[in-house]
């Protein structure tokens, strides 16, 4: 088995996967190995990707929660938030001041953001389409949330919050 990361290592910048890298996947399947990625990236974002080049792989995702093959759609790995975690680490951030941005894998959607978010203006216009205005409380009082996140913030602002999750388990 071969596993590759994707920014600048599998596909470059703007996502597109060159020639080169998909003819190693040919070959490697000729010899029988089997190509996985692991990425930060949500699942939608890969399979959008790689559908477009025909490329199937095992993908683990969104930092290591999930993992599912992109030929059938199979989930072979889920580490989502239980409730009372999620639930926590919202508090957490809310007691800094933060309004987080909030990772699911719904149909429609990845993020959930509140209408004052705390992460920058560049970061929600990356987000697009796949993010939602919502009630992150009742969010994180559902199963099925993989992460959090806020961008752009100060080092300082970010320091005790840092703190208060590795209290959590977090580790950074």
């Amino acid at each position: 088995m071969v596993v590759t990361d994707l920014d600048g290592t599998f596909w470059d910048r703007t996502l597109t996967v060159p020639a080169p890298h998909l003819e190693a996947v040919r070959c490697l399947d000729e010899l029988g190995v089997e190509v996985m990625v692991a990425t930060s990236r949500r699942r939608r974002v890969v399979a959008e990707h790689f559908g477009r080049v025909g490329f199937a792989p095992a993908a683990v995702v969104l930092d290591g929660a999930m993992g599912f093959d992109l030929a059938d759609g199979t989930r072979f790995h889920d580490a989502a938030f239980t409730v009372e975690s999620s639930t926590e680490v919202l508090a957490r951030f809310r007691a800094r001041g933060l309004d987080p941005c909030v990772y699911v894998d719904q149909p429609d959607v990845d993020v959930i953001v509140s209408p004052t978010p705390a992460t920058s203006a560049a970061h929600l216009a990356y987000l697009g389409a796949v993010a939602r205005t919502g009630d992150l409380d009742r969010t994180v009082g559902a199963p099925g949330v993989y992460g959090f996140s806020v961008t752009g913030r100060p080092h300082t602002e970010l320091v005790g919050l840092a703190d208060d999750l590795t209290v959590l388990g977090a580790e950074l």
